[in-house]
C-alpha cells in the first residue's frame, strides 16, 4: 500500500496480478460505499478509491453502529453472569435488596458477589475484590459509596467487564467532586470498551420470560421516600414551582404515591406538575388538591413555562383600546368581491395602488 498522509482523500493499493482473482479489497470497499477504479500495469493492479463519504458509505457506517449497539445492550439485559459490588448482609439495605431480586428473577447464569467485608452474603460466597471473581462477568452492579466508585471502575475494567449498573451516586457527602468523578468514569469506561447504565440509575428491568433479570431496589421503601422528597421541594422558600417525576421502580404504579402529591400540594400554594407511570391528565381525587400528570417531564415544563409567560403578559399594561367604528364592512365586501369577479380562477390578486389605496380607505386608514 502506498504510504500516503492520512489527511489524503484517495489511497491506492498496487496488488500482484495473481492475486486479483483472490483479493476482496475492491468488494469490500465498494460494500462500504465508497468509489474504486483500478487499472492494470506491468503484472499489478492498482486499486484506487475515493475516500470521501458517500450516502451509502454513510449509509453503510450507522448501519454498523446501530448492531454493535444492539449487539452490545442484549449482553447488558440478557447477561451470562452478574456481579453485586458491595452487597450488604443487612437485610434492609439497598444492596441487599438488590442481590436478593437477581437471585429469585428467574436468572439460571452465575452470580457473584464481592464485599471485601463478609466470606458470603445470602448463602453466595462473597469474594474481596472484582479481580477475584472466578470467571468472566457481563454486568457489575456496582453500590459503594462514591468516593469508591473510580477504583471499583478500574477493577471492573482490569478482568474485562462488559457493562456496569451504577447505583452509586458521584457526589461526596458535601455534593462536591460530582460532576468531574462523573466525567473521570465516563472516560474510563470508554476507554475500555465498557458500557454504563448510572450513576444514581434505579436498576435495569428485563421482563423477557427467556431472560428474566430486574435489578432494582423493591419498592416497598420508595412511598415514604417519595414523600419525604417532594415534602422538601414545597417546603424550600427557593422554590415557586414543584415538577414532580415518578417511575416505580418495579412498573406497578403505587396508589399510594399520587394521593401522597394530592396531599402534600394541597398544603401549599405553589403551582405543581407531575409526570407519573400510570395516570395522565388532571389527578383528581378526595384526598387533596388535583395536579396534572403528562406524559413526559418535557411536557409538564412546557405547560408551566406558557402558564408562567401568560401570567406574566397579564401583568402587562393592557394599552389603549382600538375603536373598530370606522370600519366599511360592507365597502370592504364590495371591493373583494369586485376584484375576485375580475379574475377568476386566480388565487392570489395582486392589488393595483388604486385598489390598495380603497381597501385602506375602508379600514379608516388615511392616504
Amino acid at each position: 500500500m502506498d504510504h500516503e498522509p492520512r489527511w489524503r482523500s484517495r489511497c491506492s493499493i498496487p496488488i500482484t496480478a495473481g492475486g486479483w482473482g483472490r483479493c476482496s479489497w475492491s468488494t469490500v470497499l465498494r460494500e462500504a460505499g465508497y468509489v474504486t477504479t483500478h487499472q492494470h500495469r506491468g503484472g499489478l493492479v492498482k486499486l484506487v478509491c475515493d475516500l470521501h463519504p458517500t450516502e451509502q458509505s454513510v449509509a453503510v457506517m450507522e448501519s454498523r453502529e446501530h448492531r454493535a449497539e444492539a449487539t452490545s445492550l442484549i449482553r447488558l439485559l440478557n447477561p451470562s453472569a452478574v456481579a453485586v459490588i458491595d452487597a450488604s448482609r443487612e437485610p434492609d439495605t439497598i444492596s441487599s435488596r438488590v442481590l436478593s431480586n437477581v437471585r429469585t428473577s428467574g436468572y439460571t447464569g452465575p452470580l457473584y458477589v464481592v464485599n471485601p467485608h463478609a466470606t458470603e452474603v445470602q448463602g453466595i460466597r462473597s469474594y474481596p475484590w472484582v479481580t477475584d471473581l472466578p470467571g468472566p462477568v457481563d454486568i457489575a452492579v456496582i453500590l459503594v459509596p462514591s468516593n469508591a466508585l473510580l477504583e471499583v471502575v478500574r477493577d471492573c475494567a482490569a478482568v474485562h467487564v462488559h457493562g456496569l449498573v451504577i447505583m452509586s451516586a458521584t457526589d461526596d457527602d458535601a455534593g462536591h467532586e460530582g460532576p468531574a468523578r462523573q466525567r473521570r468514569v465516563a472516560n474510563l469506561a470508554r476507554m475500555h470498551g465498557m458500557r454504563i447504565i448510572g450513576p444514581s440509575t434505579i436498576g435495569v428491568l428485563n421482563t423477557d420470560p427467556d431472560g428474566r433479570l430486574p435489578i432494582i431496589p423493591q419498592a416497598e421503601q420508595y412511598p415514604d421516600a417519595f414523600r419525604e422528597a417532594v415534602t422538601a421541594g414545597f417546603n424550600d422558600a427557593n422554590t415557586d414551582a414543584v415538577v414532580v417525576c415518578y417511575v416505580p421502580p418495579l412498573g406497578v404504579v403505587d396508589e399510594s404515591i399520587p394521593q401522597a402529591l394530592q396531599e402534600i400540594s394541597a398544603a401549599s400554594l405553589k403551582t405543581t406538575v407531575a409526570r407519573m407511570l400510570g395516570p395522565h391528565g388532571v389527578v383528581a381525587s378526595e384526598h387533596g388538591r388535583a395536579f396534572p400528570s403528562y406524559p413526559t417531564p418535557e411536557d409538564g415544563v412546557r405547560a408551566l413555562v406558557t402558564v408562567a409567560n401568560y401570567a406574566m403578559r397579564r401583568r402587562e399594561p393592557a394599552g389603549r383600546k382600538l375603536d373598530y367604528s370606522g370600519i366599511d364592512r360592507t365597502g370592504i365586501q364590495d371591493l373583494v368581491e369586485e376584484i375576485l369577479s375580475a379574475n377568476p380562477g386566480v388565487e392570489r390578486v395582486p392589488l393595483n395602488s388604486n385598489d390598495a389605496a380603497r381597501l385602506l380607505a375602508s379600514y379608516g386608514v388615511a392616504q
